[in-house]
Order: C-alpha cells, then structure tokens, then sequence
C-alpha cells in the first residue's frame, strides 16, 4: 500500500518461512498486517530493498 515507485514489483522476496514470521501457514490469504521496516543501506538499497524488523498480524 502507499508504494511510491514507478514500476512496483508485485510481490516481495522474504528471507524466511511464514512460521519463522509469526505466520500460520494455514491461514486464508489475503492477510492484514503491520509491518516495521527501514531501507537497506547496503548496495540492494539501491535496488529498492527493504528490511523488515517486525511483522504483526492483524485480526
């Protein structure tokens, strides 16, 4: 929601599993959640890459 680039990818890469995240694999998606992040300062931020901090599922 709210991305501001010019040709947004329509999905994101993610470095570990759904439990790892805190989600049930088993649940329905579409899901709501709220995410902390901060841009990447390594040479992928460059690329536009994030890293999230934090994942909380919304109910």
């Amino acid at each position: 929601m709210n991305d501001t680039t010019k040709n947004a990818p329509p999905h994101y890469n993610i470095n570990k599993n759904l439990q790892q995240l805190g989600i049930d694999p088993n649940k329905n998606f579409p899901i709501n959640v709220s995410l902390n992040w901060m841009h990447d300062t390594t040479t992928l931020g460059s690329y536009g890459y994030i890293i999230v901090t934090k994942i909380k599922v919304l109910n």
